[in-house]
């Protein structure tokens, strides 16, 4: 990924290079954010931000501490947030210390792979 460059007298856009974006749900509503308190709130940007294109993140070693640091918090709260989390259907375990975020709440990638997206979030959620 690279950066823009922005001119920030006038905001235009000088150099722009590979974008990425993720995206926050707004079609159903914004109750889910009333749902979380800050922590899960900025825990949800991070994985928003670090998040892989088909919605997973390892969350071990580096970027585990990474996120830690980025929360300002110790490793116990750390795993009181992701349990919060998945209680709040906002993330699936996959595997440990591996994450599905939800699709219906932060979603990247096309409007024709959101279907597909949603259908592997809900495996997950029924898998037992």
């Amino acid at each position: 990924m690279r950066n823009e460059v922005i001119d920030e007298s006038t905001g235009e856009v000088l150099d722009v290079g590979e974008l990425r974006f993720s995206c926050f749900r707004h079609t159903d509503g914004v109750k889910w954010v009333s749902l979380l308190n800050y922590n899960q709130l900025r825990a949800m940007h991070y994985l928003a931000w670090k998040m892989s294109n088909n919605g997973t993140i390892h969350l071990s070693g580096k970027k585990k501490s990474d996120m830690m640091s980025f929360l300002e918090v110790k490793e116990r709260q750390y795993n009181k947030i992701l349990s919060q989390l998945m209680s709040l259907d906002m993330i699936r375990r996959i595997t440990n210390g591996h994450y599905m975020v939800n699709p219906s709440v932060i979603f990247r990638g096309s409007a024709s792979s959101f279907g597909f997206k949603v259908r592997e979030y809900n495996n997950l959620k029924y898998k037992k």
